[in-house]
């Protein structure tokens, strides 16, 4: 039995039934009830009557999160802002421990960082413990600058030592960098490798590793990942894709994978390993993300989403997983193809690891399809899902489907404990939420069934709104593990068009 309970002004009602309850309410905020076990919806007459908070936890207290909370500012431990206008501070957010403290640090990146389209850009690292209230990130304790119009920083990626030091390191992608000895080359791309954790400003074409786009327009760097340990010999690797690249035909994209350790300057030619888009004009890499163990080989596998594939429909999309077997040099051979289930689903537009959800040995992984069924959806897919150009939507474990057309639910995606019971849960961002752009966040509670159910984005258990029209909350979102060495974890959700898109960054306390 679910208790479902309704704030209603001067009066809080708690209904119990065993469906969603019906509940006629009159413009004097007065409840009609019904049986318990009656089925229902509810009804308002008067939408001023309609509440903020309209779910609890089954013991009554308030969840971490609350559903329907109209202003993120109401429940934020902390938050980020960007620098200047138009810099787009939260476009990416990515977790990893750079200073092997044990400590959950926080890197976000900027699109514009300079505040004019085709910025800079730049990312901003703070290390827990982080501060509460507003902070400004100018301030923040790495600040990493790209070189002029490069976009650097807009996808950022972490999650394993690639030098062997003991420590994690990060890799930040340009799309837009155009070599200055090589101005032919115009947005080739570029990806930078941070070995080691610099306090203050840093200078990312003179302070790091850079890896280079090949060609003009290859847009290399418009996804980077460090996608662990795929050959086994102890350090991480590093993969980086080129959207624009030609290997599989015209714009067919590609992604380009380096062994550890990396420790010169170079380009995307010197990769151990390419892996060609499956099409023209699929745009393969803007995606890529290490899934662990998804085959359980004792191996490292990774995955990559390309919105752009149209094996069942213009831009259904697709999700790839490629395990350390022999790399195939295009997608449509890799070890695991699943398909975007209709035109303009977008699947693969977003990806993130789950661990081992189901608990059977094997990683498991979440894909966004933004576009599917309008609304979009999120599909659980566990490990060692057999998949050879299968619907994803056909083998998903778990599907969450949006709420509105347009929604945009799938375009950021995080997967952590957030109600404090010790089982995994799953978040996600819908950043076009509302037809002024608003944005939500949606957390749906762990465990699961892991039988192919779909829910609705209404029956979430918690829910959070963007603070204002056209903030795009939910641009991006990281779950932050143990940010002061007590277990304690928090939820770092992106909004990058806030205040003038300068972009911000909220922090939430979850347990």
């Amino acid at each position: 039995m679910r208790k479902t309970a309704l704030l209603i002004p001067g009066l809080l009602a708690m209904i119990a039934c065993d469906t969603q309850g019906e509940i006629e309410v009159s413009d004097t905020g007065a409840p009609d009830y019904l049986d318990v076990g009656e089925d229902a919806t509810l009804l308002w007459d008067n939408p001023d009557y309609r509440p903020e908070i309209d779910r609890f936890a089954p013991n009554g207290v308030p969840i971490a999160l609350p559903l329907g909370t109209s202003n993120a500012y109401d429940l934020t431990f902390s938050t980020w802002k960007g620098e200047g206008d138009g810099d787009r501070l939260g476009i990416h957010l990515t977790t990893t421990d750079v200073n092997a403290d044990g400590k959950g640090d926080l890197i976000a990146g900027s699109q514009y960082a300079d505040g004019a389209s085709g910025g800079d850009g730049a990312a901003y690292m703070n290390k827990a413990n982080f501060s509460s209230g507003n902070q400004n990130v100018g301030g923040a304790k790495g600040r990493y600058y790209g070189p002029t119009a490069s976009n650097a920083g807009e996808t950022v990626g972490s999650g394993g030592d690639i030098d062997g030091d003991g420590i994690d390191d990060l890799i930040l992608g340009g799309r837009n960098f155009t070599n200055p000895d090589e101005t032919w080359k115009v947005n080739s791309g570029v990806a930078y490798l941070v070995q080691n954790f610099a306090r203050g400003a840093v200078t990312l074409e003179t302070d790091t590793i850079e890896i280079r786009g090949a060609k003009a327009y290859d847009f290399a760097g418009a996804g980077v990942a460090i996608v662990g340990d795929l050959n086994g010999d102890s350090y991480a690797d590093i993969a980086i894709g080129a959207t624009g690249a030609d290997d599989g035909g015209s714009g067919s994209g590609a992604v380009y994978i380096f062994n550890g350790p990396v420790t010169a300057n170079t380009d995307v030619t010197a990769a151990d390993a390419t892996i060609a888009g499956e099409a023209a004009d699929d745009g393969a890499g803007a995606r890529i993300l290490g899934v662990g163990d998804y085959d359980g080989d004792g191996f490292d596998d990774f995955a990559v989403g390309v919105r752009g594939n149209d094996n069942n429909g213009s831009n259904s999309g697709a999700v790839y997983v490629v395990t350390n077997s022999t790399l195939p040099l295009s997608f449509d051979a890799a070890d695991y193809v699943f398909y975007g289930n209709t035109a303009d689903a977008a699947a693969g537009n977003q990806l993130a690891a789950a661990g081992d959800m189901d608990g059977d040995g094997y990683s498991d992984f979440i894909a966004g399809a933004l576009g599917h069924a309008g609304s979009g959806a999120a599909f659980l897919v566990t490990g060692n899902t057999a998949g050879a150009g299968v619907k994803i939507g056909g083998v998903a474990k778990e599907k969450f489907l949006g709420e509105l057309s347009g929604d945009q639910f799938g375009a950021s995606l995080a997967v952590g404990d957030i109600n404090g019971d010790d089982v995994a849960d799953v978040l996600v961002g819908s950043n076009r939420f509302a037809a002024s752009d608003r944005g939500a966040v949606y957390g749906f509670y762990g465990p699961f069934d892991y039988d192919g159910t779909t829910t609705g984005a209404v029956l979430a258990d918690t829910k959070v709104l963007g603070v204002g029209s056209g903030d795009r909350f939910g641009s991006a979102l990281s779950y932050v593990e143990n940010v002061d060495n007590a277990g304690r974890n928090m939820v770092a959700v992106g909004a990058s068009s806030r205040g003038g898109n300068k972009g911000a960054v909220y922090l939430f306390k979850v347990d």
